[in-house]
């Protein structure tokens, strides 16, 4: 596999760039000239490869699904009250156990931190606390997996 060949086609007008043939990719560019006049330079003959089409196709859905896959804030809050998380934990202040600020910011960019906060919540292990004192961690009130992956995240976005 080659490098894709490029040419740039510069006119005064944006209607007048030439159009890319088949199986091919025009991609126009605005440039500023010596004596600051706005060129429109097209470049034609961009040849991706299919196989790079399908994967940039695919990198873009992945990120759209990431956007339609929002926290459900109202839901995580009451599945953390209904589980009485929010006994020992609080967004922002430190109670018996660390805020959700403080966890998030121990996991949050981590490649296992959504799973090491569902194993917290899911497992009960023992937990030191602020006093020094250990006590099992309080398991989640509920075996829905979306629900608790759901309250993982919103705990991360804090």
């Amino acid at each position: 596999m080659g490098i894709p060949s490029i040419e740039l086609d510069c006119d005064e007008k944006f209607d007048d760039i030439p159009k890319a043939s088949e199986g091919e990719t025009s991609l126009s560019q605005r440039f500023v000239t010596d004596n600051n006049d706005w060129k429109v330079c097209a470049m034609k003959s961009l040849n991706f490869p299919r196989t790079l089409k399908v994967c940039l196709l695919a990198l873009g859905a992945m990120f759209m699904s990431q956007s339609v896959l929002a926290v459900d804030e109202a839901a995580a809050q009451a599945l953390a009250k209904k589980s009485d998380c929010l006994k020992c934990h609080s967004v922002e202040k430190e109670k018996k156990g660390p805020s959700y600020k403080k966890i998030s910011a121990k996991y949050k960019g981590k490649a296992d931190g959504e799973a090491s906060i569902i194993k917290n919540i899911t497992t009960g292990p023992k937990v030191k606390l602020d006093d020094g004192s250990e006590e099992d961690h309080k398991i989640i009130k509920t075996k829905d997996e979306a629900a608790i992956k759901n309250l993982a995240q919103w705990i991360l976005s804090q």
